[in-house]
């Protein structure tokens, strides 16, 4: 019995699945979603990347949610902007993603 597509996933399941470039390569993964609270509607994925020149530590972009879609062959989502336009765009730390609906966690020791 072939198994049919869900058109439904929990947020948590979005959360760290792969993000591609159109030709395919890797840019990052989706760190979080920033939801309305009004209508429940996502509106961004604060997609998480790190480079060479950035020395491991993470950066995060806002990518309007209707700005990427999901491919099943791929099993992560495919965006329409590369590495260097997400390298020229603003980029966030953990610390500004309160802007976003997100908060920092104090630090557990």
């Amino acid at each position: 019995m072939a198994t049919r597509a869900r058109p439904l996933v929990t947020a948590s399941r979005v959360k760290g699945t792969l993000v591609y470039n159109a030709a395919g390569d890797c840019i990052g993964h989706v760190h979080d979603l920033s939801i309305d609270k009004a209508t429940g509607q996502v509106l961004y994925a604060l997609v998480s990347f790190s480079n060479f020149l950035n020395l491991g530590r993470h950066r995060f972009h806002t990518i309007a949610w209707e700005a990427i879609h999901y491919d099943t062959a791929m099993e992560g989502y495919i965006c329409r902007l590369d590495r260097a336009d997400l390298d020229a765009a603003p980029a966030y730390t953990a610390r500004d993603l309160h802007v976003f609906g997100g908060h920092v966690r104090a630090a557990q020791h």
